[in-house]
């Protein structure tokens, strides 16, 4: 990108500095990212006197058709008209993205467009039709990035120009400001609108005091080519009272559509090359999917179970199992896959339905495709293959457990007239009470600590109606839901019945207690509790346990309460 100094410049080498010799290796890319805006100076104080720089660049956007026009051009003094300064409001084109209002101005032959606006104390703005052709979201201080993937795509010194906006002049030392923009999704825009984006660039360089061993005859308006635009560079000695040496650089860079092969676009195509093991050995693409190619095999493709953490983890995903095995993926406020899930844990997809996955998406399931270990689940094949509806005698861990909790308040509601527990409200979190995607444990807990919630919390406004219910002797022991649920188990059974059947949701209180407090000996209570070994080795496995215990217990439960 654009030479910022932080650093002394070598005595030997203040002639080539303020000549700008390394102008030849000038670009306006860095990694990723474009540099399209850059204002702002810096200092650098030397044994040899003071070194300071000032850039500023500034972007418009021009016909592709006149980018040859352009490069004619002499850019010496006129770098500044391609500032676009305040500017009107925006129109919707035909095409249906959000367009600048059409605010132009000519660089001598050649109609500019405005891409960004700049303002006095106001950071700059882009062109209002980038933000909504990507669907930018506003990260803050300027930055944007992509709604549907999360991708930054836009970076600016944000807290540096609000320090030195409200903190001081602008004019201090180092007070240099920026704007970044991901070069593929620049290259993408530019050719949606045919375009190329022209920055004009000016950079002074001055010693102070002049040098008395620095002796450099004046150059005026020499021509040089930067980055395959037309720039000129000069040398000047300025007689004031504190005479200086001063070096500037004038430069039109232009940047086109295929500048670099660094298109969202291509990107996306390059995605669906990728290749996927499918269970019985054979590789598939989605490109090869899509050109429904003979070498396509019906089949199942199987992953890790951990390419689903994203969707569980990001507030715009879902994961939603209609069965112990089957399910579906929600991101962004869209179906992108359905899934099955077998004993080992595996997610397993059609191989099909690789081609419904998000293009951006594809390289994150790669790094989770695995040879199978375990079996095609039968909900899998009953549902692709023989095109039969699943019966709801096996409903997801956390569906079974909710349902019997609501038949068990169902039924204490026919016996006394009062529900057990409340409706779910907007604070019970019941996507939460989910099958670890990792084998993790704090993922067990955090689905526990919102299964206690939704268990015990829910209880609480209804903690007299069960004492009014149990005998007197029962009623008189209860100091607390969980304590509730026991002494209404004992009026039901016995106590030793009653403590086996609390055994699952003991587990999950003591899982929420080890939540708040990690390390304590919770955690061994409870995988004792539901008969676990000690350590576990797979936490999903213990989750299966917890889960299947506790609606087994709030069933028998509702059962006997039925009978009485």
């Amino acid at each position: 990108m654009f030479h910022v100094f932080d650093e002394s410049v070598n005595p030997n080498k203040l002639p080539e500095w303020l000549t700008f010799g390394q102008s030849d290796s000038y670009e306006p890319f860095s990694g990723n990212w474009t540099r399209i805006y850059h204002r702002g100076s810096n200092t650098i104080e030397t044994p040899y006197g003071e070194l300071n720089q000032f850039i500023h660049a500034f972007p418009a956007l021009v016909d592709l058709n006149d980018v040859d026009t352009l490069r004619d051009e002499n850019p010496y003094g006129r770098t500044w008209e391609l500032e676009f300064s305040h500017g009107g409001g925006v129109w919707t084109s035909t095409a249906g993205h959000y367009w600048d209002d059409g605010t132009t101005r000519t660089f001598g032959a050649v109609e500019l467009a405005r891409f960004l606006t700049t303002f006095q104390y106001n950071r700059p703005q882009l062109e209002p039709g980038f933000i909504g052709y990507f669907d930018l979201v506003d990260e803050g201080h300027g930055d944007y990035a992509t709604y549907h993937t999360g991708d930054p795509v836009v970076q600016f010194s944000g807290d540096q120009w609000e320090e030195d906006i409200f903190g001081g002049s602008p004019l201090e030392e180092e007070n240099t400001h920026w704007l970044n923009i991901q070069t593929s999704y620049l290259l993408d825009y530019l050719d949606a609108r045919d375009a190329a984006l022209i920055i004009g660039y000016f950079e002074a360089r001055e010693l102070h005091p002049e040098s008395s061993v620095l002796d450099m005859d004046e150059e005026s308006e020499v021509p040089v080519t930067v980055f395959d635009g037309p720039a000129v560079r000069s040398l000047k000695h300025v007689p004031v009272s504190s005479p200086y040496h001063l070096g500037e650089l004038h430069w039109l860079c232009p940047i086109l559509p295929t500048s670099k092969e660094a298109s969202v676009g291509r990107q996306l195509e390059q995605n669906k090359q990728l290749t996927f093991i499918t269970g019985d050995g054979n590789e598939v693409s989605v490109a090869d999917l899509e050109a429904q190619s003979s070498a396509v095999a019906v089949g199942w493709v199987y992953f890790e179970m951990d390419v689903l953490e994203k969707y569980i983890d990001s507030q715009d995903g879902k994961i939603e199992w209609d069965t112990t095995e089957m399910g579906t993926i929600e991101y962004q406020d869209r179906t992108i896959a359905s899934i099955f899930r077998n004993d080992e844990h595996e997610v397993v997809l059609f191989v099909d339905d690789l081609e419904k996955l998000p293009a951006h998406e594809l390289p994150r399931w790669k790094v989770h495709n695995r040879t199978p270990v375990g079996q095609l689940p039968d909900d899998a094949f009953k549902t692709q293959i023989l095109a039969e509806f699943v019966d709801s005698d096996h409903p997801s861990y956390s569906t079974r457990v909710l349902d019997a909790l609501d038949k068990l308040s169902e039924t204490f509601e026919n016996a006394h007239g009062t529900p057990l527990v409340d409706d779910l409200g907007p604070g019970d979190n019941v996507e939460s009470v989910i099958m670890p995607a990792r084998n993790d444990q704090d993922q067990l807990v955090d689905s526990m600590v919102a299964l206690n919630k939704i268990l015990f919390e829910r209880m609480e406004s209804h903690l007299e109606d069960t004492q009014e219910f149990l005998p007197e002797d029962c009623a008189n022991d209860v100091n607390g839901t969980k304590s509730a649920l026991y002494e209404m188990a004992a009026f039901l059974f016995d106590e030793d019945e009653a403590g086996e059947l609390l055994d699952p949701l003991n587990a999950v209180y003591w899982l929420r207690q080890h939540g708040s407090h990690r390390g304590s000996s919770n955690w061994a209570r409870a995988i004792e509790a539901v008969d676990l070994q000690h350590p576990v080795r797979d936490y999903r496995d213990a989750y299966v346990q917890i889960m299947t215990q506790t609606a087994e217990s709030l069933e028998a439960i509702e059962t006997r309460l039925a009978q009485k």
